[in-house]
C-alpha cells in the first residue's frame, strides 16, 4: 500500500505554531488551519486512489519532500558568505505529520522511517509538500540499520555496518 499526495502549500516553521497560556500550548489559528487543509487534501486523495482505511496497527514509513523557492544564495561565493538560506526542513515536518495521522487515522507511534527532503524549485508556484506514505513489515534492528547505512551507490559497507550493530549492543 503506497499514498502518494502533493500539498501546494508550505506548512509554517514550528517555531512559530505554538501559543502557551498558563500551563497549556496549543497551535495557533494558522497552524490550526495548515493542518486542517493538509488533511483535508490528504482524505480527498485516499478517495480518489480507492485507499481503504489503513491498519491502525501497521508500520509505516513517511517521506516527505519540501518543494522550496528560493533556497539558493544568489549573491553566492561573492557577497554570500553561505550557498544556501536558511530554510530548515526539519522544524516543518510535525504539521505535516499530525496532519497525515488525523487523515489516515493512523497514530504517529507506528511510523517506524521518517524522511525529510529540501527540494529547490523555480517559482512560488511550485512550493508545497510531497508525502508519500508506505506500509512496511520489517522494523528489526538489523533491517533498519540497514537502511540507515546505504550509499549514495546502494551499497551497504558490511564491516561498518557490523561494527555498528556490535557497538549498539554491547551493554
Amino acid at each position: 500500500m503506497r499514498i502518494i499526495y502533493l500539498h501546494r502549500e508550505l506548512p509554517p516553521s514550528s517555531n512559530k505554531i505554538y501559543y502557551n497560556k498558563g500551563k497549556g500550548r496549543g497551535l495557533l489559528a494558522k497552524a490550526d488551519a495548515y493542518k486542517t487543509r493538509f488533511s483535508n487534501g490528504l482524505n480527498q486523495q485516499l478517495v480518489r486512489q480507492a485507499v481503504g482505511s489503513l491498519d491502525p496497527n501497521g508500520l509505516y514509513e513517511l517521506r516527505l519532500l519540501f518543494l522550496m523557492h528560493g533556497v539558493g544564495n544568489s549573491g553566492w561565493p561573492k557577497k554570500a558568505k553561505k550557498r544556501f538560506r536558511k530554510m530548515d526542513v526539519d522544524n516543518r515536518v510535525k504539521l505535516v505529520w499530525d496532519a497525515t495521522s488525523e487523515a489516515t487515522g493512523v497514530d504517529d507511534r507506528n511510523n517506524f522511517i521518517l524522511q525529510a527532503f529540501k527540494g529547490p524549485v523555480e517559482t512560488p508556484q511550485e512550493e508545497g509538500v510531497l508525502l508519500l506514505v508506505q506500509e512496511i513489515q520489517d522494523v528489526s534492528l538489523e533491517y533498519l540499520l540497514g537502511l540507515f547505512l546505504v550509499d549514495e551507490d546502494g551499497s551497504i559497507d558490511e564491516d561498518v555496518y557490523h561494527d555498528i550493530l556490535e557497538q549498539i549492543r554491547r551493554v
